[in-house]
């Protein structure tokens, strides 16, 4: 039975590399094909005695009850609230996948397997970066064989921009790192030429996407894939990177008008009455808002009891803690920090690939997630979480990691599942 069991979660995660920049509806069913592993080897691990839940689990699962909580309090304006619930999935398997992937990866997953995984996930995101790109100067999508949704941002396979920026920054600076790292990795056999046409084709969408905050926090987080060979490196490439992107606003026409032209301002004075709402809500609902991923649809309300300006334009908070500090309340806003905040505590305290390439991860969506709500938008989401449970799931100085120090290997070389 466990034969089977991981080669669903090893065809799940293709499907997954397959469809994550491609198609959200594709993306979905890799939830679907993981409960059954999950929770099976939930059960074995409890089973077993070799249960074990990181502390920034912890904090994961009370901000789900936290969401619960708000929805629950709440559910009179709330329409359908079970269903709202189940907005949290990202959340949920996120968590759940951790024991399924962890056996997986001691049991199962052999070198010639992760190389799959990984090169399929390359190749077709990079594959619907093109195709982005080309819609730019034909007009066309040549994969939708559509219209170009808009002629002047690439926005990949995506219907949004801004979320293609997001999720394409994320994808390029694990890209990125596995470029530096690449001794690493080396004996996968991925190819630092394909890593390197990977990091070329992904950044560029990421550049024609226009999404200023996806870049500037590429920028800002990628010294930190230093963070653990060289502190005078992290402080040099992010002066450098800081000093860049000063630079290039101050000399650039173009630039300073994509911050600061009449759209733009009433952009900002937009998002800024968004703030005013979500203050007013926590002023009336302060434990736990108003209801998990509700507080866009209660926007027009709010503003008009407030008086707050433009009362007609409804949208999130355009910032992850904001956002969730409306609809979970200050409780939820809290759990939600310190989940974050735990999770690159632990991943700091790794001495392996994984704490090499997740910190700077980590940071990006922590520093994007200040001017772009992330945690609501499923398709960055799937990327996250995934990432979580694996960084999780796979053990500290893990057989398939070059590790710095040959005395602390206890494991041979990995072996499949006969």
């Amino acid at each position: 039975m466990e034969r089977w069991l991981y080669r669903i979660q090893f065809y799940a995660l293709l499907l997954l590399g397959i469809t994550l920049f491609t198609t959200f509806t594709g993306s979905a069913a890799f939830h679907i094909l993981m409960v059954i592993p999950s929770f099976y080897f939930l059960y074995k691990s409890l089973k077993d005695r070799t249960f074990f839940l990181p502390q920034s689990s912890y904090f994961l699962l009370a901000l789900m009850a936290a969401g619960i909580a708000s929805i629950t309090e709440n559910q009179n304006i709330i329409h359908e609230p079970l269903l709202q619930m189940l907005k949290m999935k990202y959340y949920f398997m996120g968590l759940i996948n951790i024991w399924a992937l962890h056996y997986l990866i001691r049991n199962y997953l052999s070198s010639r397997k992760i190389r799959i995984l990984i090169s399929t996930a390359l190749i077709c995101a990079s594959a619907a970066s093109l195709s982005g790109i080309f819609a730019i100067f034909l007009g066309h999508h040549p994969f939708r064989l559509a219209p170009t949704l808009n002629p002047n941002f690439a926005s990949g396979m995506f219907a949004s921009s801004v979320s293609y920026g997001h999720a394409i920054g994320l994808f390029s600076l694990l890209v990125f790192g596995m470029l530096i790292l690449y001794r690493h990795i080396r004996h996968h056999r991925l190819g630092s030429l394909l890593l390197f046409l990977v990091f070329f084709i992904n950044t560029a969408g990421l550049v024609l996407s226009h999404c200023r905050s996806a870049v500037i926090s590429f920028l800002m987080t990628f010294p930190f894939l230093f963070a653990k060979k060289s502190k005078p490196l992290i402080v040099l490439f992010f002066g450098a990177a800081l000093s860049f992107i000063c630079i290039l606003f101050l000399n650039s026409t173009q630039i300073q008008n994509m911050f600061l032209n009449s759209k733009s301002i009433e952009s900002y004075q937009k998002r800024y009455a968004l703030v005013q709402t979500a203050i007013a809500v926590v002023k009336e609902k302060p434990f736990f808002g108003i209801g998990y991923k509700n507080f866009i649809e209660q926007v027009p309300n709010i503003k008009r009891q407030h008086k707050i300006d433009f009362p007609k334009d409804a949208g999130d908070a355009h910032n992850n803690i904001i956002e969730h500090m409306a609809s979970t309340g200050l409780v939820g806003m809290l759990l939600f920090v310190l989940f974050q905040l735990f999770w690159l505590i632990e991943t700091y305290h790794r001495r392996d690939i994984v704490g090499y390439l997740v910190i700077p991860f980590i940071l990006y969506f922590m520093i994007s997630g200040l001017t772009y709500y992330s945690a609501g938008d499923g398709k960055i989401m799937f990327l996250v979480m995934l990432i979580y449970s694996l960084s999780q799931a796979i053990p500290r100085r893990h057989q398939y990691v070059q590790s710095e120090s040959k005395s602390s290997e206890t494991q041979g070389p990995p072996t499949e599942s006969k």
